[in-house]
């Protein structure tokens, strides 16, 4: 079955500047590699990113293993303009999935769905279609938003063989003019079967947004009170506070660019009724 690896390490910040991007830090990072080793970047694969001056800290973050792997690349790196990045006792060990695990997840999921179907059916939207399908989608995004770490690596842990294998190292690396990283070990895997995520793709969040934004302007031009642009600014301020909690969920720094694929579908799917709804009056006043 697919299979992932758990990393787990100490780590301390000095005076970290972060640098022209969100990464230029001090951060732990798995490279997953294919048997030509060609690195794929398209999968969640930092499992930690600091800046400032913190304390010694105790990380763990599970990353699922992406489709064709077969060697790890583990980058311990302060690429940050300034500063001094330190971990220790950092471990690195790989798991296998139990089969059963997608099947829990799902159900718990759809739970969640019909709780949150029977509260949006009774609520104070019910006699709007189009505010009842805004709320279910609001909540379907914050849901799969709030993904607990504890959730994904109870799964892991509950273990057939083979049994991990831990890496330990040590390390302080303070900033250089130019990024520069501890020479990592590597370690041999077999190919993986399947592909699962940790992390809801992006692809997915800009359609979710999309409808998102086109049952929230339906629902506008139904409530006289609320215009387009409130609409509109009420789902930028969601989609900021929807990053946040995923920040926070898999301890990861939100970034600017995916709050913009947010906001594009959103702001598609109201552009798309406010131009619908211009199109319908013209003709409406032509036909007068």
């Amino acid at each position: 079955g697919a299979r992932a690896v758990h990393v787990e390490a100490d780590i301390q910040a000095d005076s970290i500047h972060r640098g022209d991007v969100s990464w230029k830090a001090g951060r732990i990072a798995i490279g997953f590699r294919d048997d030509q080793g060609r690195e794929n970047y398209r999968v969640p694969h930092y499992a930690a990113v600091v800046e400032g001056t913190k304390p010694w800290n105790h990380i763990r973050a599970t990353l699922l293993l992406p489709e064709a792997t077969t060697r790890l690349h583990l980058l311990a790196q302060n690429s940050g303009d300034s500063g001094v990045f330190s971990l220790r006792s950092l471990s690195l060990t790989q798991y296998r999935i139990r089969a059963s695990h997608p099947w829990i997840v799902a159900g718990l999921l759809g739970l969640a769905l019909a709780l949150g179907g029977w509260i949006v059916h009774t609520g104070t939207l019910k006699g709007h279609v189009a505010g009842r399908v805004t709320l279910l989608l609001a909540m379907i995004i914050v849901m799969g938003t709030l993904v607990p770490q504890p959730w994904i690596e109870w799964g892991l842990h509950r273990l057939d063989r083979p049994e991990p294998q831990p890496h330990s190292m040590e390390h302080a690396a303070p900033a250089p003019s130019a990024p520069g990283e501890i020479p990592p070990p590597t370690q041999a895997l077999a190919p993986t079967a399947s592909l699962l995520k940790q992390e809801t793709h992006k692809q997915t969040h800009f359609i979710l947004f999309l409808a998102l934004g086109l049952s929230a302007a339906v629902a506008c031009r139904k409530a006289p009170t609320l215009s387009t642009r409130t609409c509109l600014a009420a789902l930028i301020l969601f989609a900021g506070i929807t990053e946040l909690l995923q920040g926070i969920s898999i301890t990861r720094t939100p970034r600017l660019l995916d709050w913009g694929i947010d906001l594009l579908g959103a702001t598609l799917g109201v552009g798309l009724i406010w131009w619908l709804s211009r199109i319908h009056r013209s003709i409406s006043d032509a036909a007068s």
